[in-house]
């Protein structure tokens, strides 16, 4: 079934088929897969197996499906539901956003003024509905804006897995770990300040 943290194709987890591979961040993998029964396409995120035994990673990961979970916004990806299989392993489950991203279109060279313009500003209003339920999203970078194909390319915001709410005191969180692409990370955040 698992071989080095991954999760092969056809393997049924929490009722959901995995179909193929679609990323991988430094914790967790994701995986284009189907609900099982009703075949609804989803993306599933999946804590590695290692880190679903870490206290720390288990809490920001949960913390991140309850955060996403959340937030309603035409340019956030939410989260549609999230647990734990009988093996410890967490999962959450995200609509699918088929397209592409900021990162991969700037890259090849894809990114005009104005494209660039829309994207900054369908972000920003995402973030300003984040930051109105007191949420910092916690590593903002163009690999992180989805472009939706079937929507116009409409810009949306995903992986809030180190967003924080505003009121906490300690930017790295109760771990003192900060877990941000340092390239797009706020000197104030790389330095472990508020401000």
């Amino acid at each position: 079934m698992r071989q080095r943290g991954q999760v092969d194709p056809g393997t049924v987890l929490a009722g959901y088929r995995i179909l193929a591979p679609i990323g991988r961040g430094g914790t967790a993998g994701v995986y284009l897969a189907t609900e099982v029964g009703s075949r609804r396409q989803v993306a599933l995120k999946v804590l590695g197996p290692g880190l679903s035994a870490d206290p720390m990673f288990r809490h920001r990961f949960v913390r991140e499906a309850e955060l996403a979970g959340a937030l309603e916004h035409p340019n956030i990806v939410g989260v549609h539901d999230h647990g734990e299989t009988a093996d410890g392993t967490l999962w959450l489950a995200m609509p699918y956003v088929a397209g592409s991203d900021a990162d991969t279109e700037l890259r090849a060279g894809r990114m005009p003024p104005d494209r660039a313009v829309r994207i900054v500003t369908e972000v920003a209003a995402a973030l300003d509905h984040a930051h109105g339920r007191g949420l910092l999203h916690g590593d903002v970078k163009p690999a992180n804006f989805l472009l939706a194909t079937e929507q116009c390319g409409r810009a949306l915001l995903a992986d809030f897995g180190v967003a924080r709410y505003l009121s906490d005191g300690d930017p790295a969180g109760a771990g003192g770990v900060v877990l941000v692409t340092a390239a797009y990370a706020a000197p104030e955040m790389l330095r472990g300040k508020r401000s």
